[in-house]
């Protein structure tokens, strides 16, 4: 008897790897990607009708997405699922692009409020340094005034007065910065 088998013929993880190819992705990462796409439909919805008019789908469904506004929360809960089912074949990463360019000024005005408040803060603390940086970028800034304000909210901070002079100096920056972005550079 001549058998021409032998053991290391056959190579039992590359036929297990292919099998995994065939099965696709696991029932729990089918829920996850439905839950993902189930919270991408709820932000779809919080859009106003011209960012949606925008979305790379069907007119009809940006209509239903903007309907669905209107809806009492069970009644929104029922229009999420089936308007999830319907977008099931849209590119999700073009949908959250659209989410992310609505979302962007308002993130950037968040950064400035912060980076005002930062520099406010710094300002107070007695970096004088900062003041200077802060002149170098904005030379048309009007020095006098800032000064006097980051002096008085000095003071008001030693005190432990009320923050009257501090609001002002924020303003004041938070107004620097804001015309800085915008392209024009104004005097405060």
């Amino acid at each position: 008897m001549n058998n021409d088998y032998e053991p290391d013929d056959f190579d039992a993880e590359e036929d297990f790897d292919d099998e995994d190819e065939f099965r696709g992705p696991s029932r729990s990462q089918q829920k996850r990607d439905h839950k993902a796409l189930r919270d991408l439909v709820r932000a779809l919805v919080a859009l106003p009708p011209a960012t949606l008019a925008t979305l790379p789908i069907e007119p009809g469904l940006a209509e239903q997405l903007h309907a669905a506004k209107q809806l009492v929360p069970k009644a929104l809960n029922r229009e999420i699922r089936y308007l999830t089912r319907q977008l099931v074949d849209a590119d999700p990463e073009a949908l959250r692009t659209v989410i992310e360019r609505h979302h962007a000024p308002h993130k950037m005005e968040i950064k400035a409020l912060h980076a005002a408040e930062h520099l406010r803060d710094t300002l107070i603390a007695g970096d004088d340094a900062a003041l200077s940086q802060l002149f170098d970028r904005h030379p048309s800034a009007d020095r006098q005034q800032l000064r006097q304000l980051v002096r008085a909210a000095r003071k008001e901070h030693a005190a432990g007065a009320a923050p009257k002079a501090a609001r002002k100096l924020f303003k004041a920056l938070h107004a620097l910065e804001n015309a800085a972005s915008t392209g024009g550079d104004s005097a405060l």
